[in-house]
């Protein structure tokens, strides 16, 4: 049952480089990133601008231009390209991914909940990253009938038999564990949320099973990650032994990598976080940007 303890996310001092075997994990506010607007903006297509648009909350509109010029220009360090020439495509099941010249040069997978977004960058294999925020609106009874609809029954007796004091952690530690998880299949929503099982303790977790017949979770790594209080966030991956690196990005980081940076910088980026790992057990194996939600989404892949 994998996870990290306690990560930071640091800003670096410049772009690190992505590893084979490295999963980089990037944190995003609003806040943080004022003053980028127009530069992330132009990094995007007609298709994206035009997204944008139908939004009717200014706030929403801003979001998206925010979350996906930021994407971009993240992308494209990455590929050594310009962030405008990235073409994008869904697969058979809604998820994003690159397309033409750099398609299968890079795994990615994004989130966001009120003003935070995660996004998630591998060389290879496969990535998911969910980030909810707590909502002050979902109430136990709530938090129930969601259960009830939406998890596992074994999921539902696991939660059921916690102290209350830990309902609510564990209510979103299996909401994003598990959104995660299908994020990273590539189903997303499409088999249901019922179909597999995660663990429920807020301090543990992992992919238990999976009824589905292409699903062996043993080739599967869950790692909460703690982006902010009174957010939950979950990664999930098929890469056999990830070094996960937690990051967040704002407008320095991008406005002095725009310049080059400093060579003095080069050893003052974050170290990967050594997570805990053991095998997870097996008995078998909206693209749009969203409003607070009165519950968790059950949104299909983000980009």
């Amino acid at each position: 049952m994998p996870h990290l303890t306690a990560p930071s996310w640091p800003t670096p001092f410049r772009l690190p480089a992505l590893g084979t075997n490295d999963i980089h994990v990037w944190k995003g506010e609003v806040g943080a990133l004022a003053g980028l607007g127009a530069a992330l903006r132009s990094s995007l297509d007609a298709s994206e601008l035009a997204r944008a648009a139908r939004f009717h909350h200014e706030a929403d509109r801003n979001r998206f231009l925010l979350w996906h010029g930021l994407l971009r220009l993240l992308a494209a360090h990455y590929l050594e390209r310009p962030a405008a020439a990235l073409t994008f495509k869904a697969g058979k099941f809604g998820k994003p991914h690159l397309s033409g010249m750099d398609e299968g040069r890079l795994a990615f997978n994004l989130s966001h909940s009120g003003d935070l977004m995660l996004v998630a960058f591998a060389r290879s294999g496969r990535v998911g990253v969910d980030v909810e925020r707590w909502s002050a609106a979902l109430g136990a009874p709530e938090r129930a009938r969601i259960a009830t609809s939406v998890f596992s029954t074994g999921e539902q007796a696991a939660l059921a038999q916690l102290p209350v004091e830990l309902h609510r952690a564990a209510f979103y530690s299996v909401w994003t564990r598990k959104e995660a998880y299908v994020k990273a299949t590539g189903h997303g929503i499409s088999r249901g949320l019922d179909h597999f099982e995660v663990s429920v303790h807020p301090d543990a977790a992992c992919i238990r099973s999976d009824s589905s017949v292409d699903s062996d979770v043993a080739h599967w790594r869950c790692f909460d990650l703690s982006p902010e209080p009174g957010y939950s966030a979950a990664l999930a991956t098929d890469i056999g032994a990830p070094h996960v690196v937690t990051m967040t990005v704002d407008a320095s980081l991008m406005s002095s990598e725009s310049h080059g940076g400093s060579s003095q910088d080069a050893d003052r980026t974050p170290k990967a976080i050594n997570p805990k790992l053991s095998s997870s057990s097996s008995s078998n194996a909206s693209h749009e940007p969203q409003r607070e939600p009165p519950a968790p989404s059950t949104s299909e892949h983000e980009l």
